[in-house]
């Protein structure tokens, strides 16, 4: 039985599972409150998160989806958490635990003898291996054939998907956009409406200067044309006075 985080084939000797027969007691009664229905202590099986803080819910809440989040990983509390499960008073724990650690380093390099003596060889048996039940499974229960379609207690359980929750998470997300595309587009009208009145502004200031420009020309052209009249009025008269005195 393979830790997580350990390869199924290659998994190392836990000397404290190392007699677990698989069994999960369904009754167990866990000291903790469940974080979707709230019931304490939790009866039969429970699961804890291990991506978010004191967070743990009972099997009916995982099944229907309660307290799950996309970023939650739970793992079931009710694996094997006792030393050893030996039967027989005569039997020294200690001594086990030393002889499965032995057989385990002994294992270990002889696979690693044999690997360098053929690695074409050991990579052939390597895939054959990993095509059954002992290159796969992580736990499974004495007498199950996970081949045949039996249940296989995973170590690690994704969060169950609910439609029910993904139809109002994609609802969501088309109203933050729907509202996005509004807030855009009101935005470019009121662009538009300010530059429309630029426009319109830097039209009414060329009239203006046309205007002014004329009224200038008026009055520039009326004072020339009044001192011209008047020197004109001045010869007319000396004409006439000098045309006098001839006759």
């Amino acid at each position: 039985m393979a830790p997580k985080g350990c390869d199924p084939l290659y998994g190392e000797i836990v000397a404290d599972h190392a007699y677990w027969d698989g069994f999960i007691d369904y009754s167990e009664v866990h000291r903790v409150m469940c974080a979707g229905c709230g019931a304490s202590p939790i009866n039969g099986l429970c699961w804890k998160c291990k991506s978010c803080k004191d967070h743990d819910i009972c099997e009916q809440c995982r099944l229907a989806n309660r307290s799950v989040k996309s970023t939650c990983s739970f793992t079931l509390v009710n694996l094997p958490d006792e030393a050893l499960y030996i039967r027989s008073s005569e039997v020294d724990p200690a001594l086990i635990c030393a002889t499965f650690q032995i057989m385990r380093d002994w294992e270990f390099h002889m696979l690693r003898v044999q690997r360098n003596r053929d690695p074409k060889g050991f990579k052939m048996s390597e895939d054959k291996a990993r095509e059954g039940d002992l290159g796969k499974s992580t736990y499974w229960r004495l007498g199950d054939k996970p081949s045949q379609g039996a249940t296989v207690v995973q170590q690690e359980v994704k969060p169950v998907k609910n439609a029910k929750v993904e139809k109002a998470k994609a609802k969501e997300s088309e109203k933050l956009q729907k509202a996005k595309a509004k807030e855009s587009e009101k935005l470019q009208k009121a662009n538009k409406k300010e530059k429309a009145k630029e426009k319109k502004k830097e039209k009414k200031n060329d009239k203006r200067g046309s205007v002014v420009g004329i009224s200038e020309l008026i009055r520039g052209s009326a004072q020339v044309g009044g001192s011209v009249g008047d020197v004109g009025e001045a010869l007319r008269r000396n004409s006439e006075d000098s045309t006098g005195t001839l006759k």
